[in-house]
């Protein structure tokens, strides 16, 4: 019976060897694989064991790491930092999560996010700490890049007046720029907890249906994009118009929109230039109805030449006549050659003037 504990005793031990060596095994290929760096230390804090990536990462051997040897690669000016911090965690126990930089041998220098935690037996004693070091410079350098392109985008919002705003049709989310709350009057505190479902509050009732018809259209469009003018609420009551370009960013899976970007200028005095030239040509219009007296309108960019009713009827054309320069040129050439019946037409000196002017070949 002796022999025989003996024997199932030696078996087990055997069986637990070869199982204490296949985990030994599988953790050290575990470790190996792993994408970020894994280390940990004995209870005074001193590393004594780090795995591959960590080694690529900090640009050390295995036995440059050991102990205190791993700050030896940190950044000067951040190495007091790390180095009390580190302390801190040692002694007491609190978390260890910090960012630095290490300078390599190669001459590069990495940006490093480590965090450690103490590591206990089953009776509660500290054994030491196990930490997690991941290599962050290329996300700082996108987040360095995109805080950039923000920089530069928030000074072409300032110079040229136009309002930013991104929202999420999945999410409803929304983040609005400055300048976009403040062409309404509001400021950003107005935004907390809104939806972009409730952007469409601010728009003005009977331009509603327009503006949520062009977002309607942009979604089955490739390019995604929109543009829509619109009166939109001011804060002080007011209504004021603005001219809104926007484009669907990303999309679900299933192809709907997710991520729109937009943009906002406010028009209200191009469309207040605009009702002011319309009422004075409604005006100069019926004044000349009244007074049998034609007018006209160049506009010396696009050379458009528009003639206003009376000056259609005193030449006896219909209404919807709209004569080009040319044409223009040939009714003055009639019109020196002899007056047309029923013209109102004064031969003065300005006239004159006006007729050379126009039939100027030059």
């Amino acid at each position: 019976m002796d022999l025989a504990r003996v024997a199932s005793h030696i078996l087990e031990t055997n069986r637990a060897a070869r199982d204490h060596a296949r985990l030994a095994a599988e953790h050290a290929v575990l470790n190996d694989s792993a994408p970020m760096g894994l280390y940990a230390t004995n209870a005074a804090g001193q590393c004594i064991r780090v795995n591959t990536r960590w080694m690529e990462i900090y640009g050390q051997t295995i036995e440059e790491s050991l102990g205190d040897g791993w700050t030896n690669c940190l950044d000067p000016s951040d190495r007091a930092r790390v180095w009390q911090s580190w302390n801190e965690t040692v002694a007491t126990g609190t978390p260890f999560d910090q960012e630095f930089r290490v300078l390599r041998p190669d001459g590069s220098a990495r940006i490093v996010r480590s965090v450690a935690r103490r590591v206990e037996d089953g009776a509660g004693q500290v054994t030491g700490l196990f930490g997690v070091a991941e290599d962050v410079t290329q996300l700082r350098d996108q987040a360095r890049r995109l805080e950039a392109k923000r920089d530069r985008l928030n000074l072409i919002t300032q110079a040229t007046g136009v309002a930013t705003i991104e929202w999420n049709e999945a999410t409803k989310e929304l983040h609005p720029s400055l300048e976009w709350a403040a062409m309404t009057g509001q400021t950003m505190a107005d935004f907390e907890g809104m939806t972009s479902d409730q952007l469409i509050d601010w728009v003005h009732p009977d331009d509603r249906q327009r503006v949520l018809e062009s977002r309607g259209r942009a979604s089955l469009l490739p390019s995604g994009e929109f543009s829509v003018e619109f009166r939109k609420k001011h804060a002080a009551g007011r209504w004021i118009w603005v001219l809104m370009r926007a484009r669907i960013v990303t999309r679900t899976a299933e192809g709907k929109p997710e991520w729109v970007f937009a943009s906002q200028v406010d028009v209200s005095e191009r469309r207040l230039t605009e009702e002011k030239i319309h009422q004075s040509e409604r005006l100069l219009s019926k004044m000349g109805e009244v007074a049998g007296v034609g007018g006209w309108n160049l506009d010396l960019e696009t050379m458009v030449l528009t003639w206003t009713d009376e000056t259609k009827k005193i030449h006896g054309m219909a209404t919807s006549f709209q004569p080009d320069v040319a044409q223009a040129r040939h009714y003055i050439e009639m019109f020196r050659m002899h007056t047309l019946p029923g013209t109102a037409w004064v031969d003065t000196e300005r006239r004159r003037i006006f007729l050379d002017d126009m039939t100027d070949e030059d």
